[in-house]
């Protein structure tokens, strides 16, 4: 087992490698390097009068004092160098800092941001959209840093022939700080890649891969990440969502991951590891995180993977274990954990050093988990069955799942603390004891009655009766499924001899599907005697909707996927014209689009569109030829149109665009 899913990764490793190469050991620079060259659009800056380069109806300007480029409300379309990688819309060397004013974008044929050799980047500021071929944001020579703090930053690199695209590259450390937010969701191959490390905290990241064998999150060495939520998606073959460390370089460099203060971390792979730590450790303390695989181990290490502090951890393989440490040992301390795995597969392995569980709910499903775990202070499932071992206070809100069986042995013990939610849904054997702390939660919904008492959470058996040593009584288990009840319901104790009427109602927009009596169907009726009872029996009810419900079900669905629609809207400007051309999401048609324009960005675009065309379409595009006047900035939106049963329903305005008519 450990030879096949170390194979599969040395082959994704080794064609990483071939890509993007070798990076050595980095020497941090401990002085500022001021840039000898600080190219805009072509255009080098350094040689202008006040610094300052016009970028559509923005500006760019330089300050050498500080080293400082700021870009307010930039609108770059840097066509040249189109067969190149070594090229962008912004090109410097030496340290740089980019401070970010209002709303800038870069469209570019070849890269947007590159800085060549040494030093450091730092990105400050309002917002930055990118729309690349190559390197959205690119530093990738040895000891160069990249620093991303507070700023907003959209990339789009799609890649092209021999060239990757690739989101943001350091090849030193990249850090992401200070609530700034990276969408990287539309980049072929490397989203996101810190060389010698990465660091993410209070911000929030976004980034997706679709090309085989890449990573969306890459470091040759350490990844953190601290109070940020991080949706990393990897979703082609023998990707990773998140890698750390490198076997190959020399020395072999470790990749450790630590995940803490609150994150909310969401990863996949489609048939690689959601996480995968090289020579390196996997640490998850007082955070969210949900890794998914499609084959390997979804969260896999060398060394040793930590789950704790209150954290909630779901991690599923559909092809191999769930969590995997190859090298070390696994510890689940006071945290929660759902682990699924191929059947033939541990849900949670150890190899070397075993797994240690202690004061936590951990639900597996697969073969078991490794034959060297111990547990403590716990409760342990193992598929469907799980006990709890010695005295556990639930380290979070769990639910004991329908088709769950729950054992508490005698001497042992469930503690519900404050602010904890204990649910059961399934079937749970008290011979130990469970107890409630004040403010917290026990909600049952499948009692397990005993003389009259429920064993979990304390109420009192409505139906309870007790037992009578002159009259003898049958049990009637009346139950309704969705879409009405059955009067009455639950088990009505009968007398023998006498006769029991059950009457069935279903709700607004149902209406009876089968009754069955004792497992066999008598029609779909709307009341039902057993008379002159001489045993258990049973009834059960079932509806379905009618069919004007269902058609009104599926209208709202249909409603509600045309207002969920979003368009993407473009504009180009030409000689006396203005052309927009928009794109629509697909799934939902629509008959046709609304285009309204307005001479203000966030008002002025009235109530009543400006165009109409006479189709939908998955495209569309309008020409703007009239009531254009030099020197004003107009502003376009345009969502679609659909009518449903009646009613006029819109899609999501789309994206705006605007143009300076010159």
């Amino acid at each position: 087992m450990k030879h096949k899913l170390h194979s599969r990764v040395l082959t994704a490793l080794l064609s990483l490698l071939l890509i993007i190469g070798m990076i050595p050991t980095v020497i941090f620079a401990s002085e500022t390097v001021a840039p000898t060259t600080v190219q805009v659009n072509g255009t080098e800056i350094l040689n202008k009068e006040n610094h300052t380069v016009s970028c559509g109806s923005g500006t760019a300007t330089y300050d050498p004092a500080t080293n400082t480029l700021t870009l307010d409300n930039v609108e770059i379309n840097y066509r040249q160098d189109a067969d190149s990688n070594s090229k962008g819309a912004i090109l410097f060397d030496g340290d740089l800092n980019i401070n970010l004013v209002g709303e800038n974008t870069i469209t570019s044929v070849t890269c947007g941001i590159l800085g060549k050799n040494a030093g450091t980047l730092t990105i400050t500021g309002d917002s930055l959209t990118l729309d690349c071929i190559y390197y959205g944001i690119g530093r990738y020579s040895p000891n160069a840093n990249i620093t991303i703090d507070g700023a907003n930053i959209d990339i789009t690199a799609k890649g092209t022939g021999n060239f990757t695209g690739v989101g943001i590259q350091a090849g030193g450390v990249l850090s992401i700080k200070n609530g700034a937010y990276i969408d990287a969701t539309d980049v072929s191959h490397h989203p996101i890649i810190g060389n010698a490390g990465i660091e993410i905290s209070d911000s929030t990241l976004y980034a997706q891969q679709y090309t085989d064998y890449y990573v969306a999150i890459r470091s040759e060495s350490e990844i953190s990440i601290s109070n940020s939520i991080v949706e990393a998606k990897a979703d082609s073959a023998d990707s990773f969502a998140i890698w750390a460390g490198n076997d190959l370089s020399s020395p072999p460099t470790p990749g450790n991951i630590t995940i803490s203060n609150g994150s909310d971390v969401t990863l996949y792979s489609k048939n690689s590891n959601a996480v995968y730590a090289m020579l390196g450790t996997i640490s998850i303390s007082d955070s969210t995180v949900k890794a998914e695989s499609g084959a390997p181990p979804a969260l896999c290490a060398y060394g040793d993977i930590d789950i704790t502090d209150h954290s909630s951890v779901t991690a599923n393989s559909a092809g191999s274990i769930g969590i995997w440490s190859s090298g070390g040992a696994i510890e689940i301390q006071n945290s929660t954990a759902k682990v699924t795995a191929n059947d033939e597969w541990d849900a949670i392995r150890g190899q070397s050093g075993g797994v240690t569980i202690s004061g936590s709910w951990v639900e597996t499903f697969g073969s078991m988990v490794s034959p060297k775990y111990t547990s403590s202070d716990s409760a342990v499932f193992l598929n469907n069955k799980g006990t709890v071992s010695d005295s556990l206070t639930l380290p979070g809100s769990v639910t004991v799942s329908e088709n769950m069986k729950l054992s508490i042995p005698e001497d042992s013990s469930i503690t519900v603390p404050n602010g904890v939610t204990f649910t059961n849904h399934g079937s749970i054997e008290v011979v130990g004891s469970i107890v409630k702390e004040d403010g917290g939660t026990i909600v049952c919904d499948s009692h397990s009655y005993q003389n009259g008492v429920c064993t979990i959470c304390g109420v009192a058996d409505p139906d309870y009766v007790p037992p009578a040593p002159v009259y003898i009584y049958y049990d009637i288990n009346a139950s309704a499924g969705e879409g009405g009840i059955i009067t009455p319901d639950g088990t009505s104790r009968v007398l023998r001899g006498t006769d029991k009427t059950f009457t069935i109602t279903p709700d607004s927009d149902y209406v009876v599907s089968d009754v069955l009596v004792d497992g066999k169907s008598v029609g779909a009726v709307t009341s039902y005697t057993f008379e002159t009872v001489r045993e258990d029996h049973s009834i059960q009810a079932i509806f379905e909707l009618s069919e004007e419900a269902q058609e009104a079900i599926r209208n709202e669905k249909l409603k509600e996927g045309v207002r969920n629609t979003t368009i993407r809207l473009r504009s180009t400007l030409g000689n006396g014209f203005i052309r927009l051309d928009w794109e629509k999401s697909a799934g939902y048609k629509v008959d046709c689009y609304e285009v309204y324009k307005s001479t203000k960005r966030y008002s002025g675009y009235g109530t009543e569109p400006y165009f109409e065309t006479k189709q939908g379409g998955l495209t569309g595009w309008y020409k703007n030829t009239k009531e254009l006047k030099k020197g004003v900035r107009y502003y376009y939106k345009v969502r679609g149109v659909r009518e449903i049963a009646g009613e006029t329903v819109h899609t999501k305005w789309s994206t705006k665009a605007w143009r300076l008519v010159k």
